[in-house]
């Protein structure tokens, strides 16, 4: 009996370490994976109570959740990750209005169709990796980055790009963007534009 109780003892001890093992590193990874989404949330929502210098105008007031499913970028990896990951690599920043006007409706479209969305702001983006950038994606209509910029990138291949927008088209540029990305209509192959 007493072999019994030692046994039963080993295999609760045994499974209450595996499940808070389990537990910790999923809390873990959770935090490791929200960073992203939450600096973003943060950089975006700075601005919601600032004002336009120029315009004397209040930014658009955003609400981003902390569920957003982006990946920041930066500027060393960004052509190494145009090459290998999936997804909607954004260039805007948060002080641009067209930037500001698509966020919302290009997170709730990747959401829905479980889209990653990498982000650069494009402030960050001097001549000479705007340079590497054009020169990466070989496009024939793409020759400076205009904000805010979108290239949709599934199976190495290039499904969209987005070279910036007008205000009159913004809501329809983003949803056909999405709808582009999510069909099978190949735009050009990284290798050959």
């Amino acid at each position: 009996m007493e072999k019994k109780n030692k046994l039963i003892f080993i295999v609760l001890i045994t499974f209450t370490i595996i499940v808070l093992g389990v537990l910790i590193y999923s809390i873990i990874n959770t935090n490791l994976k929200n960073s992203d989404a939450l600096k973003f949330k943060n950089e975006f929502m700075e601005y919601n109570d600032k004002t336009i210098e120029d315009l004397d105008e209040a930014y658009l007031f955003l609400n981003i959740s902390e569920d957003n499913n982006v990946k920041y970028l930066n500027k060393k990896n960004v052509i190494k990750s145009l090459s290998s990951l999936d997804g909607i690599y954004l260039f805007g920043s948060p002080d641009n209005q067209y930037t500001r006007e698509i966020v919302n409706s290009l997170f709730e479209k990747c959401k829905s169709k479980n889209i990653r969305i990498y982000y650069l702001n494009s402030n960050k983006i001097d001549e000479e990796l705007e340079s590497k950038i054009v020169s990466y994606i070989d496009y024939e209509e793409v020759e400076r980055i205009n904000v805010p910029f979108l290239i949709g990138i599934r199976d190495k291949e290039i499904y969209n790009i987005m070279n910036g927008t007008s205000e009159k088209t913004l809501k329809e540029d983003i949803n056909g963007f999405i709808d582009k990305y999510t069909e099978n209509n190949l735009v050009c192959s990284i290798d050959k534009c």
